[in-house]
């Protein structure tokens, strides 16, 4: 098996590390594992200076993918630093947000990180539905991040999660 290239067996440090950068998101979801939301913010989440560090670290260890999830990765006012650093030494990103925080300009920058997966929570076929499983997100916000990252050109990638009730909803029924 081989991951970048490379065997497994020639790794010497993890090939996955699964970062939370904050426990707080603007919405509170139904299924969320996590338990985020809006007031579930940690006393201890790392600076600046201190996710760097570990960025560095992660870097350095040659570790070769990281996913980013929730809390909502992109209201951490340095995760582009952080995503940054880990793309220019090599390592490959994958980003789970609830979209509400790409506008034309993240999405430019998601585009230049190259990520490997971008994927954006959306539950069921409407804003009704979809609202009603998160409450707190949005739909709109969610399908238009979908939008800026999708067929402009081949370079861009992005998933959606659809959870069951996508599928009890709307024209499914």
């Amino acid at each position: 098996m081989s991951v970048g290239g490379r065997s497994v067996e020639a790794y010497t440090a993890p090939l996955f590390v699964a970062w939370q950068l904050t426990n707080r998101c603007g919405a509170r979801c139904l299924a969320c594992c996590e338990e985020s939301g809006p007031d579930k913010t940690w006393s201890d989440e790392l600076s600046r200076e201190e996710a760097l560090t570990v960025a560095q670290q992660i870097a350095t260890s040659e570790i070769p993918y990281v996913a980013f999830g929730g809390g909502e990765p992109l209201g951490v006012p340095h995760c582009w630093d952080i995503f940054e650093r880990l793309a220019r030494a090599g390592v490959a990103l994958k980003l789970e947000t609830d979209g509400r925080h790409i506008d034309d300009a993240a999405a430019d920058r998601l585009v230049a990180l190259s990520p490997q997966c971008v994927q954006i929570s959306v539950d069921g076929a409407t804003a009704a539905t979809h609202e009603r499983v998160r409450p707190g997100s949005s739909f709109a916000a969610a399908i238009a991040g979908i939008e800026r990252l999708t067929p402009a050109d081949t370079h861009r990638r992005s998933y959606s999660s659809r959870a069951a009730s996508t599928f009890m909803s709307g024209p499914y029924l």
